[in-house]
């Protein structure tokens, strides 16, 4: 830019400086963000004006931003997420620029991610390649900002020996896969792997006593009773279609873990907003053992649950917030939709009288109550139901679409031959 008072560069600071791409975000794992300027020799005083947009440039607010020092400027992060910032430097020779407008290319963008991974390693299969030994590990990692140098595996012989970096764990078909070192020949090895994303956040998980010389054509598993539990809470869950593992009584979670559970929480909500069911679940998953009596988790979860396609654990969690809250009809809402799911009607057809009584208007109950009606062979009182939605105020012309086509399915299906 000509302009005396413009910037001459613009910085973010982060732990290691690294040569990047103007047009790709930085990773923090902090949401006290600091952003260093610098202005053209001679400019003078400037005013500062920092802009964000939270949608890819499409809305620009101004924000109100601390300036410890000359030169610098920090930002409060509210949440994790993408944040793109644009810079406006005003003094005696004018603005360096206009104000953003939708589709403004930012100054910066960076990626607030204050939370790690998560790692669980499941199984470790060791077999032969060649002259050579291969670890299968069967493990879950789950990171919304993989980073390139992926997962890092780490080995010892016996406990009394430092750990020795086994360097990065390939990924064929889904399975990762680490190559034994030649020069490890004792007859077991326990593993210590490192996951760590763009942010640079950390997890981990532990497996102890790997066999290392399987038998010719054996694949050797590790037993349940193999896996490392340090760490375990803080740094794993299970696979979303799996089963939650029970888990013995604990104490009540610490403030600290309540803490960390929130954070998870709200993340979780966000991932499953858009649509990331995956890794919305795992991050609520997580948040409930952490904080397992949290009453706030279940409609998330119950949610995340519903949309993972495990319905019955779905309708768990609901029914556990409702034996709070008997009329709240965000969980009477996800139930019925579990229940549907999950072939139990009659939970189904309770929960939607239930919020009927309290939402008479709403088309969509009518609906579901028809679907319920119908599957519990009642298919008068599911005539009747879909038939109400036409005379609803609220109903709208696909409403009264999709009760007609039920009705008419329904007809179909009954008529004598």
């Amino acid at each position: 830019m000509s302009l005396r008072c413009t910037w001459a560069k613009l910085a973010l600071l982060i732990a290691v400086a690294a040569a990047t791409r103007a047009d790709e975000p930085r990773y923090l794992a902090t949401r006290d963000v600091r952003i260093d300027y610098a202005m053209a020799a001679g400019s003078g005083p400037c005013e500062v004006e920092l802009w964000v947009s939270r949608d890819g440039g499409q809305n620009w607010e101004p924000v109100q931003a601390r300036s410890p020092a000359t030169g610098t400027l920090r930002f409060a992060a509210p949440q994790d997420g993408r944040y793109d910032f644009f810079l406006v430097l005003t003094g005696e020779a004018g603005a360096s620029g206009p104000a953003p407008r939708r589709g403004t290319p930012p100054t910066l963008s960076i990626v607030v991610d204050t939370l790690p991974p998560i790692l669980q390693v499941h199984r470790v299969a060791p077999h032969r390649e060649g002259a050579g030994l291969v670890l299968a590990i069967d493990a879950t990692l789950i990171e919304e900002h993989a980073s390139a140098a992926g997962l890092r595996v780490f080995y010892r012989t016996d406990a009394a020996s430092d750990w020795i970096d086994g360097g990065p764990a390939g990924n064929a078909a889904g399975q990762l896969r680490w190559s034994v070192p030649a020069t490890l020949t004792a007859p077991s090895c326990d593993l210590h792997l490192v996951a760590t994303d763009r942010a640079g956040n950390r997890a981990s998980d532990r497996v102890l006593a790997v066999p290392l010389r399987p038998a010719d054509g054996d694949r050797v598993e590790l037993a349940a009773a193999d896996i490392d539990p340090a760490d375990a809470r803080a740094t794993t869950t299970q696979p979303a279609t799996a089963q939650p593992l029970a888990t013995p009584a604990q104490e009540a979670a610490s403030p600290e873990e309540r803490a960390l559970a929130r954070q998870l929480r709200s993340l979780g909500e966000a991932l499953l907003a858009r649509g990331q069911t995956a890794l919305a679940l795992a991050r609520l998953e997580r948040a409930a053992l952490l904080a397992p009596e949290d009453p706030e988790l279940l409609l998330p979860l119950g949610r995340a649950l519903l949309a993972a396609g495990r319905s019955a654990d779905a309708c768990r969690r609901f029914e556990a917030r409702l034996a709070a809250r008997p009329d709240e009809s965000e969980a009477l809402d996800g139930l019925a939709d579990a229940a549907l799911a999950a072939r139990r009607y009659e939970v189904a057809r309770a929960a939607l009288h239930a919020l009927l009584k309290a939402q008479p208007n709403a088309p969509r109950h009518w609906l579901r109550l028809g679907d319920a009606e119908y599957r519990r062979g009642e298919t008068h009182a599911a005539l009747d139901a879909w038939q109400r939605v036409a005379t609803l105020s609220a109903a709208t012309t696909d409403d009264r679409a999709a009760a007609q086509r039920r009705i008419e399915a329904t007809r179909r299906a009954t008529a004598p031959p």
